[in-house]
């Protein structure tokens, strides 16, 4: 858990900096974004070293290196193959399928790239129809969670993304409204 309310300077920086490189992180900096964003924000203020590199070289490290030792990692660590993506696919629920972008976005990445798209990969892995069925009751459950709000006025004004995808998938709201209230299930 990241500690709230350090008073950053200099050595302070350094000292965070070092203790990420002896436990093997990266310090290329979206990966140090991503472990510790206080300690990135803190470096790159202007006050102490107002850019990333800057800090690392301040720190007694050569930034060129790190950046290349993060990418090799990186690099090591994705080695995704088609049947190894099919295979992943194949072992996970439906809902942790449509969970994947958010708590994997590597391996999702991947299966994009490898498969043309995230549908393209779920097709070949057998696993469309059930994402998608799935997809289309979140959809409905939020079209019928709308309708239930008494202070809504227009859709497209109180959840332009809701209306968005209900018109994608249904052809209009109109559509998508009539399809919710037929199906549900209360």
């Amino acid at each position: 858990m990241l500690k709230r309310n350090i008073r950053w300077d200099r050595d302070k920086i350094c000292e965070e900096i070092r203790i990420l490189k002896d436990n093997g992180a990266s310090l290329a900096p979206a990966a140090v974004r991503r472990v510790n964003p206080r300690l990135f924000n803190a470096a790159v203020r202007k006050k102490h070293f107002g850019h990333w590199k800057n800090a690392l070289e301040q720190c007694g490290l050569n930034p060129d290196e790190e950046y290349r030792n993060g990418r090799k990692g990186r690099k090591r660590s994705e080695t995704w193959t088609s049947e190894g993506i099919i295979e992943a696919l194949q072992s996970k629920s439906p809902g942790e399928l449509s969970l994947v972008y958010k708590e994997d976005p590597r391996f999702y990445a991947a299966a994009r790239r490898l498969f043309g798209s995230w549908k393209g990969a779920l097709r070949a892995a057998g696993c469309g129809e059930a994402v998608s069925r799935l997809n289309d009751e979140k959809l409905l459950d939020a079209v019928r969670h709308y309708l239930e709000n008494p202070l809504r006025r227009a859709v497209y004004k109180d959840d332009p993304t809701l209306y968005t995808r209900a018109y994608r998938r249904y052809g209009s709201w109109k559509r998508a409204v009539e399809e919710a209230l037929r199906e549900d299930p209360r």
